[in-house]
């Protein structure tokens, strides 16, 4: 037993010095790291918000039976908006009511000036997508407008969809600026039932507001 013990003995330590010197082991790749794709931060537009604008207005009106005025003077609206906003991941949607009241927005052409849209009302929703800091949405609701005829003596009520786009940026975590156009499809009747109106109202607005 012991003559075999030795011979195996005496073979791996001659074997030795070969692997030591003559078999060396091959040296092991680096591993690959995988590249680093760098993502787009989604800003938090959930929740609830208010805020003011500024716009132009115009237009164009017809009534049956025909008068003459077929546009709307390019005038201005001041108002204001409040809304909320629910968010999954960058798909952004929520609900905005907005009050608005117009100056120098008459019928052309005219006489005096004095068929005028005098306030609106815009009960829409939204559904936008984040990018960045921005979100850009797209926008319809319902709209109601007050409008004076005659210089007030008659009037009349005017209501019907409307189509909204625009973009908002956030410039803080809670202060966002936007731009905004919407045009509302109303009609209605005059007070005094003696003619229908049918009129396109639009308006382009800077939005300036607060996310609570």
């Amino acid at each position: 037993m012991k003559p075999h013990l030795l011979a195996t003995a005496a073979l791996i330590a001659s074997a030795s010095p070969l692997l030591a010197d003559g078999m060396t082991p091959a040296p092991r790749m680096p591993a690959v790291q995988p590249a680093v794709v760098p993502t787009m931060q989604i800003t938090d537009w959930s929740g609830p918000y208010a805020g003011l604008t500024f716009g132009m207005t115009g237009g164009d009106m017809s009534t049956t039976p025909p008068s003459p005025g077929n546009d709307l003077n390019d005038g201005t609206a001041i108002g204001g908006i409040l809304g909320y906003n629910y968010q999954n991941g960058a798909l952004v949607y929520g609900g905005e009511l907005g009050l608005h009241s117009f100056n120098d927005t008459y019928v052309v052409p005219g006489v005096g000036n004095d068929d005028t849209i005098d306030t609106a009302v815009d009960l829409r929703g939204r559904v936008g997508y984040a990018v960045g800091r921005s979100l850009i949405y797209g926008a319809a609701g319902y709209s109601w407008a007050d409008m004076s005829i005659n210089g007030g003596a008659d009037g009349a009520s005017l209501t019907g969809p409307s189509l909204g786009i625009g973009v908002d940026y956030m410039v803080t975590d809670n202060v966002f600026l936007g731009l905004d156009y919407t045009r509302r499809f109303l009609e209605g009747d005059n007070d005094l039932n003696t003619f229908s109106i049918d009129s396109n109202v639009d308006t382009v607005s800077l939005r300036a507001g607060f996310r609570f």
